[in-house]
């Protein structure tokens, strides 16, 4: 009654517990291993201590508060892991003391005669068999045995949340709301986030109630909790019941379910018709978009065998404009002058450079694209034949950039020289010195920049002295030119070609003209 001491060599020595008065009544006494040991006591229940070195620690105690039900525990039996006890309230079984505790009550509901048991004790044979005695007799039975409530336990669905608001329903033919649950309802798609409340009833051992739950339809396992309810988010449609027991004994036996069977319809968009008209609507889309592409592809070919056509007219056009019967005519009459001035080497060189550029002009106007050095040999043919013509009235340069290799770019042929015979004709012609035709080919990785500049008269000086002769004769070869440009543009790539053209000096001083064309490298 004074606490537990140690009896060691002879003496006896008070062991005290931190925390706990000393004056308290140990009834049992069983070791429990690794200097571990069990406490039956008389208004602390059951306390679990371990020796050390100056006394005792107070590892917990088991008692009305923490789950034994009884702080007045009489007798202690140790089976391995298992701890049997015997309390003022009844028997009670405690499965891995010192880890995952399970604590069992074993009452007259479960078949023992009486549920006190004072003045008791309790042994285990050999063979697994346990003996209690007590006032009420001997009782004996195997240790592994479950044992089970003989009163059946009601379970009651309690409540039901739909979207963290109460369920309440109507009756088709009636205004009033109810909240309890009707025997199964339909709810609207969005409505699929459930909550079920639900008790147990059991007066006796109300702390014990345990349940078992699940939700057929969405899954057939069973899940066994203590919490008295469930939440259910995002069901999918379809049909389902809530099925939930409770019992307070070890294992659940012939309990009745509690049920509560629902439907969550489907929505529109996940019907069979409705899936069947977006597949027909995105088939239709898909065919649209097919015959759109096909008529694009359609218009795209004849558009480009529009320009081809167009392209090829104006190759001709430029072909034309280019051995314009002026041209040949000039050409021959200097022929002519260097045969009558008997100048036979003269005549043989310009015959030698006017069948060469005839060739050269042949060539280029055969195929839809040229390589640049070609187009630059034949511009250079063609300004040495008018140099020698106008008896070197002017001299010329032609540039290239460093990095531009002419053999490695390909373009439409035939696009400079008109532009070149305009600076000559137009503007070196009617200097009176002698002029300088400067040509330079520059790239910015899409279009050949080309550029034509001359110190000649300017264009308003041109203009003016080719209105004053009156002439019936018009060249087209620029203006061919740049429509040939104009259908060589490309929206899709945003390559747009042009031609600028810069007037150097001023109006009381003009110092030339300088043309920028922009060509496009095929």
């Amino acid at each position: 009654q004074r606490g537990p001491y140690e009896f060691n060599n002879g003496k006896l020595k008070e062991l005290l517990i931190p925390g706990i008065d000393k004056r308290f009544y140990v009834s049992e006494v069983r070791e429990y291993g690794d200097s571990v040991y069990l406490l039956a006591t008389r208004g602390y229940g059951l306390m679990v201590v371990r020796m050390e070195r100056g006394g005792l620690r107070l590892l917990f105690n088991l008692n009305s508060k923490t789950g034994l039900g009884s702080d007045f525990v009489n007798r202690i039996l140790v089976d391995g892991k298992t701890v049997w006890l015997i309390a003022m309230n009844g028997v009670y079984k405690i499965t891995d003391l010192l880890g995952r505790r399970q604590i069992d009550y074993i009452g007259t509901d479960e078949g023992m005669p009486e549920n006190t048991w004072e003045s008791s004790m309790i042994q285990m044979d050999t063979s697994g068999n346990v003996y209690i005695a007590g006032t009420g007799g001997l009782m004996s039975f195997r240790k592994d045995v479950r044992f089970r409530s003989l009163l059946v336990q009601r379970t009651y669905l309690t409540g039901l949340s739909v979207g963290n608001k109460p369920f309440s329903w109507r009756m088709p033919d009636s205004s009033l709301s109810f909240t309890g649950l009707p025997p199964s309802y339909e709810f609207r798609p969005r409505e699929n986030s459930l909550s079920f409340s639900f008790t147990g009833i059991n007066l006796y051992k109300p702390g014990q109630v345990k349940y078992q739950y699940r939700l057929k339809g969405y899954s057939d396992s069973l899940t066994v909790t203590n919490t008295p309810y469930v939440t259910y988010n995002d069901l999918p449609p379809g049909d389902y019941t809530f099925e939930v027991r409770s019992t307070a004994n070890f294992l659940f036996g012939n309990e009745p379910y509690e049920r509560f069977s629902f439907t969550i319809l489907t929505p529109f968009w996940m019907t069979w018709w409705f899936r069947t008209l977006v597949l027909l609507t995105i088939a239709g889309i898909v065919y649209a978009f097919y015959r759109w592409r096909l008529h694009e592809q359609v218009n795209k070919q004849k558009l480009r065998l529009s320009m081809e056509k167009q392209l090829n007219e104006s190759k001709i056009l430029a072909f034309q404009a280019r051995m314009n019967p002026h041209f040949i005519f000039n050409s021959l009459n200097a022929i002519q002058y260097f045969m009558v001035n008997n100048d036979k080497v003269a005549t043989l060189n310009y015959l030698s450079k006017f069948a060469k550029l005839l060739r050269q002009i042949l060539d280029n106007t055969i195929e839809a694209k040229v390589n640049l050095e070609k187009e630059i040999d034949m511009l250079r043919s063609y300004i040495e034949i008018e140099e020698l013509r106008f008896d070197n009235k002017f001299n010329y340069q032609i540039e290239i950039r460093e990095d531009l290799i002419p053999g490695n770019m390909e373009i439409p042929g035939m696009i400079i020289q008109p532009f070149v015979e305009n600076a000559i004709l137009h503007g070196l012609l009617h200097k009176k010195d002698k002029g300088v035709l400067r040509i330079s080919f520059d790239t910015n990785g899409r279009q050949v920049i080309c550029t034509i500049e001359d110190n000649g008269i300017g264009r308003k000086a041109s203009e003016q002295m080719n209105r004053q002769k009156a002439t019936n004769y018009q060249s087209h070869g620029t203006s061919i030119a740049v429509n040939r440009l104009q259908l060589l543009n490309d929206s899709e790539t945003d390559l747009t070609n042009r031609v600028f053209f810069e007037d150097l000096g001023d109006e009381q001083v003009p110092l030339g003209t300088k043309v920028t064309i922009q060509i496009p490298i095929i």
